[in-house]
């Protein structure tokens, strides 16, 4: 009886399996990474209009070194507000258009300048 080698068998029985799935991860990804965009702009657009300024940040961010995964949050950096009294209306504000996508909301003054320059701020 011939002994027959299952590792060796493996990849060549695994392999379109594995390209399907990656194919399917690549294509999760890329929807994902529409709708954040999406909703980005709209919650950018939403602060725009009550007098916020502010910026997207991390992965989704064209400086960014990093490409938006299956996984990513989605990171505002807010840099100008009216007033104090909207600095935590603003959570509200992203909140409302993100449709359950995660975020996070930084803002500026709350970062040390020294730090500025390692999240490339400014």
């Amino acid at each position: 009886m011939a002994v027959i080698d299952q590792e060796a068998r493996i990849p060549a029985m695994r392999g379109p399996y594995i390209m399907q799935i990656d194919e399917i991860f690549e294509r999760q990804r890329a929807e994902r990474e529409a709708k954040a965009r999406k909703c980005a702009a709209d919650a950018l657009a939403r602060m725009a209009a009550q007098g916020i300024e502010a910026k997207l940040i991390g992965s989704l961010s064209e400086a960014s070194e990093r490409s938006f995964s299956r996984y990513s949050d989605v990171d505002f950096l807010v840099v100008h507000l009216p007033s104090e009294s909207w600095r935590y209306r603003v959570e509200g504000i992203v909140e409302n258009v993100m449709d359950g996508l995660p975020f996070d909301v930084v803002y500026l003054d709350e970062i040390p300048e020294k730090e500025r320059g390692a999240w490339r701020l400014l």
